[in-house]
């Protein structure tokens, strides 16, 4: 056989091999929504220097009791992860919600070989390794360990895989360790203890008692027990390091081992039961399925269905998509458990004396943060998540009295404000908190809004006496005086909403004339700005740009547009463009700082620069609405076209939406990426952000009525699943339209239709434009059809280009043209690929197919006109598919073996060139196929 001829075999051998999965998806199956996240976007973070978004790779169920995460350093910091670090030290079980705020009850388990030390080093390569929300597997050097886990709600596989060639006969084992006894601050925290040393049944008991601000006695009971039937050998337990670590030793020539790990707020009886019920007796391919699909079926209820002409781009934008969305459902932590009667209960860390309570509970979550975006995402997708989480809450203040700011795992000090009356007032504007809860919710807001806090930051209006005292906080009671008044103001107005619902009127208009006195009082009519006031009546004189003197994490450019009550806002500033010019000015004004009285440059500070747009910093969450109130600020223009739309935003016609589709893309493009966020990614907001921005759907004021903003969406095609899904072709609650999105650039949108009805408007005076209600969006259509449509797109021809999508987009008819033109188009990139033997580039390619077979099945599903048709044609094609598979199956093994004997027979006459092309070029590294360019289909 000719070389030619060899090479053709080894090209379509090559095609078998790709096609085979493909084939395989042409039947319904599910896309794998839980490969998109990059858990390691946003670890890359040195501690308190510029932030890429200090997240940590955490594997765990949705809103899961335990968190787990490698650890690369010592653990003395709160940095105690990095995504390029490649030294390995253990897996800690955690529950630290932001380092900012630490971590509580954790606990450490790895392997070991050689002789014990309680403070391991291994090594191991970040991207190599598997971490995706339902599993961590890693190799670790140099002693070829393989590391696997999956987790439950409450308990946790680890599988360890030693080396089977052990020629030293070097001891194995598995360890637990309790962390490293607090000091300075913290130098007072109880450490924990082991408890539980079973040696016949190989099983420890540790409780873990590490934790900030919480009742006297609280401990996480922590169970783990080997399992026996793994082991060929026998195994026994050791005590190392002071009393603070165990160890199950095996045999040198045991090689497969398997660890089970439960834990419990209540106790070893109840840490005991939850290992029982989640994971006893169960194997870890099992449990890693349970959570696959638990994360498959919860990121697939927003599905991509067409994300637009594939191209790295589009590829990219959908892995921050899917991993902002898994950000946004790792937080807040859910902390109740079964009980032995199958009740459902719970430890409060908010109780003043701990104890057991029944119901739901919640933790791990920042109010200042994630009120902004988490909450609206999850009443938005997620409404019955949203629903026990909102309760959860308010058990936290039936314990403790208070709603808290930042919980973790009782009342924190950190942040200002009392936000979490925004996310419960949400909840009952949009009936998703139980009528049942009402009468907590209204005790609540009467506790948080007519009476005196606790300490700073912990719960309730600190300052709450001046600030009914005076209408404001002057800035000498208070150092964040201008963002504590205007952060209360916000809770108030949007409480009074509720209240009005709630028929609580009398105290509905106190709240409302309170909230619109104080921002009325903080408003600098001179500079258009807010400032901090004095007890005298008069306003700071810092510089707009200089930190602090009044503001929490930013200047008076950051906290000048509270979104709340925008029609009176409106009149504050004269009229919608006057305000829309000062939103413009924020953009265009260098973004130079003074650290004011923060005294020292903070991080947030230099990220703001580093984004290039102007005071714009959106590396922090103050800021996160103002861009969507540039297109709730506009008005009909016939120079604000969006078909010929001004080519700048200071041409000198002022045009609020184009300006702001184009800031809020410019912030997609430059503030993230598959690597990092432009600051903290904090609980789930920052990812969030783009999520919703993602969509074309953002809340900038929850709680107050204002609506989701009708923006650009990224995609072509997304379907809102609001329930978990029966089938594949169940209907989408909403499905959200774009003809023409997916390219490169900002998209101007010029009209928005909700099924037939016009909704996207210019506002007129001081009414909002370009909103939607979500009663709106949800409770007039089962299954609503939102469609924006851009430049000269009519709904005549956005519904053609539904019906025949452009060529190179996701194929929406049948699968016969997609098997037909991957084909052609791809033979001489798989040529390469063939020569190359780069495995990565195979497997992109295979994501994008998955994706175009996706948007296809849902078309087909989605067709009722169609659907008989479509059903013949996709049976009759599988089974030509199945003998093309069969033939092309031969074809591999034949064409193998020929190539193998053709190779063999040239080997002695192979010139070094030859030789050179069948190995893979060195220096060639995992991630590098993410950076180079894809031909689109």
């Amino acid at each position: 056989m000719s070389a030619l001829a060899c090479r053709e075999f080894c090209f379509w051998t090559l095609i078998a091999n790709q096609m085979a999965p493909v084939l395989t998806l042409l039947e319904p199956t599910g896309l794998e929504f839980e490969e998109f996240p990059n858990l390691l976007a946003g670890s890359f973070t040195d501690g308190q220097k510029f932030s890429t978004g200090n997240t940590l790779p955490l594997i765990g169920r949705p809103w899961g009791f335990n968190h787990w995460s490698p650890q690369t350093s010592d653990g003395k910091t709160s940095w105690w992860f990095r995504g390029d670090a490649h030294e390995f030290h253990w897996i800690r079980m955690t529950h630290q919600p932001s380092p900012w705020i630490g971590d509580w009850g954790f606990l450490f388990i790895g392997p070991q070989m050689g002789g014990v030390v309680g403070e391991p080093v291994m090594f191991f390569e970040p991207w190599a390794a598997r971490m995706k929300p339902h599993v961590f597997d890693a190799m670790l050097g140099p002693d070829n360990i393989r590391v696997q886990l999956t987790p439950t709600m409450h308990a946790a596989i680890l599988t360890v895989t030693f080396p089977t060639v052990n020629p030293n006969g070097i001891g194995k084992r598995v360890c637990l360790k309790l962390p490293a006894k607090p000091t300075g601050k913290e130098s007072h925290l109880p450490r924990g203890s082991i408890e539980i040393v079973n040696e016949d049944g190989l099983t420890l008991g540790f409780k873990s008692e590490r934790a900030n601000d919480v009742p006297r006695g609280f401990a996480m009971y922590i169970r783990a027990e080997v399992d026996k039937t793994s082991l060929q050998f026998g195994a026994s337990i050791s005590a190392q390091n002071d009393g603070d670590m165990r160890c199950f030793e095996f045999s040198p020539k045991e090689t497969d081992v398997t660890v089970r790990i439960a834990s419990s707020l209540i106790s070893f009886e109840q840490a005991k039961l939850n290992l029982d019920r989640e994971v006893g007796g169960r194997h870890f391919e099992e449990v890693e399925r349970e959570s696959r699909d638990i994360w498959r079926e919860l990121l697939g209820r927003v599905d991509v269905v067409d994300p637009g002409p594939l191209s790295q781009k589009v590829s990219e934008r959908l892995e921050i998509f899917y991993t902002g969305l898994y950000r946004a459902l790792t937080f807040p932590r859910r902390l109740d458990e079964i009980d032995a009667s199958g009740k459902t209960v719970h430890y409060s860390p908010y109780s003043p004396n701990g104890g057991v309570f029944p119901g739901t509970l919640v933790t791990d979550n920042g109010f200042w943060d994630t009120f902004r975006t988490v909450y609206p995402l999850l009443s938005l997708a997620y409404p019955e998540e949203a629903s026990w989480i909102v309760t959860g809450w308010l058990n936290a203040f039936k314990e403790g009295s208070w709603l808290p700011e930042w919980a973790s795992p009782g009342y924190r000090s950190c942040m200002v404000g009392t936000y979490a009356d925004v996310v419960v007032a949400d909840a009952i504007i949009k009936d998703i908190l139980p009528p049942s809860e009402y009468n907590t919710a209204w005790d609540a807001f009467v506790r948080d809004s007519f009476q005196m806090g606790r300490a700073k930051g912990t719960a309730g209006k600190a300052s709450y006496d001046v600030y009914s005292q005076y209408g404001y906080i002057p800035i000498e009671r208070n150092g964040d005086a201008a963002s504590a008044t205007l952060d209360f103001a916000y809770s108030d107005f949007a409480v009074s909403i509720a209240a009005t619902k709630l028929e609580k009127t009398d105290k509905a208009a106190e709240l409302r004339n309170r909230a619109v006195n104080a921002r009325r009082h903080c408003f600098d009519r001179g500079s258009g700005l807010f400032r901090a006031k004095t007890q005298g009546g008069g306003f700071r004189g810092d510089p707009p740009h200089s930190w602090g003197n009044g503001f929490v994490e930013g200047a008076s450019w950051q906290h000048s547009f509270p979104a709340f009550d925008l029609p009176g806002f409106v009149e504050l500033h004269g009229s919608r463009e006057a305000l829309a010019r000062k939103i413009l000015q924020m953009l265009s004004e260098p973004g130079s700082f003074q650290p004011g009285s923060y005294r020292q440059t903070i991080h947030e500070m230099e990220e703001m620069r580093a984004l290039a747009m102007g005071q714009y910093s959106h590396s922090n969450q103050p800021v996160h609405h103002i861009l969507w109130l540039l297109l709730s600020l506009d008005q009909a223009s016939p120079s604000c076209s969006a078909l010929v739309p001004p080519a700048t935003d200071d041409s000198g016609v002022l045009c609020p939406r184009i300006a702001g589709e184009r800031a809020i893309h410019k912030t997609l493009t430059r503030a993230y990426s598959t690597h990092f966020y432009s600051g903290d990614e904090d609980n789930g907001e920052m990812g969030a952000w783009y999520v919703l921005a993602a969509l074309g759907l953002f809340e900038p004021a929850p709680g107050t009525n204002h609506g989701y903003v009708l923006g650009s969406p990224l995609f072509r095609r997304v379907h809102l699943y609001r329930k978990p899904r029966s089938d594949v072709a169940s209907r989408p609650d909403l499905t959200i339209l774009s003809s023409k999105a997916g390219g490169p650039d900002v998209r101007h949108v010029s009209r928005v239709l909700l099924d037939d009805k016009d909704v996207g408007r210019p506002g007129e005076g001081t009414s909002i434009g370009w909103t939607i209600s979500y009663q709106e969006l949800f409770q007039k259509s089962a299954s609503a059809r939102l469609i924006f449509l851009t430049g000269d797109e009519t709904p005549e021809s956005a519904a053609q280009a539904e019906k025949e999508p452009p060529a190179k987009s996701a194929p929406a008819i049948s699968p016969a043209p997609k098997a037909s033109s991957v084909l052609p188009q791809k033979r001489q990139q798989l040529e390469n690929a063939a020569d190359l033997q780069q495995q990565a580039v195979l497997k992109s390619q295979l994501q994008e197919q998955q994706l175009r077979i996706r948007a296809l099945e849902r078309r087909i599903a989605s067709s009722d006109a169609q659907a008989k048709v479509d059903m013949e044609m996709h049976s009759g094609l599988t089974n030509h598919f199945q003998i093309a598979f069969l033939i092309l199956i031969t074809l591999n093994v034949a064409g193998w073996f020929v190539c193998t004997c053709q190779r063999r027979s040239q080997a002695a006459g192979n010139s070094t060139k030859q030789k050179s092309r069948n190995r893979v070029q060195p220096g060639k590294s995992r991630a590098e196929p993410r950076s180079s360019p894809r031909d689109a289909v």
